[in-house]
């Protein structure tokens, strides 16, 4: 069953064995007004999703190179993928400053996240999946059916 519901739900991700992130998925409505407010167009990294799921798409060889280089813009552009990750954290473990945790709070997440680039890009390519989220309450199901079974 494909309960699209839980997308809405936050899962827990490692980044290391030390640090953790609470995210939640972040929708294509989300990303687009992200998209917006870094001056990115990100309707073609979505029509290019829409052309990879077997949609027939007719665009000349030229059109096709443009989409890719602005697909490979959006990625790259930090300030977006700093944005989005700001927006899919939660909460977080595991981050330190002067020897105490780390408050999560937008001004953290856009420091964290503007300096260590890296962590940005790994919560931009979970929170955009929804196998992860969609797997992770998969997991939970079959653990809650063998704790039921256990005890029936």
């Amino acid at each position: 069953m494909l309960n699209l519901d839980k997308l809405g739900d936050t899962i827990e991700v490692k980044y290391t064995d030390d640090e953790s992130y609470e995210i939640r998925y972040i929708s294509d409505e989300e990303l687009r007004a992200i998209a917006s407010r870094n001056e990115i167009t990100v309707d073609t990294l979505l029509g290019l999703k829409d052309r990879d799921n077997g949609k027939d798409n007719k665009e000349e060889p030229d059109t096709q190179v443009s989409i890719v280089t602005n697909v490979m813009s959006a990625v790259f552009n930090s300030d977006f993928i700093t944005s989005v990750a700001s927006l899919a954290v939660q909460n977080w473990d595991g981050i330190i400053s002067n020897g105490k945790p780390m408050p999560c709070n937008d001004k953290n997440k856009q420091t964290v996240f503007s300096k260590f680039g890296n962590r940005a890009l790994f919560i931009y390519r979970k929170c955009r999946n929804e196998k992860v989220f969609i797997g992770a309450d998969l997991e939970g199901d079959l653990k809650n059916s063998e704790a039921s079974l256990a005890t029936s």
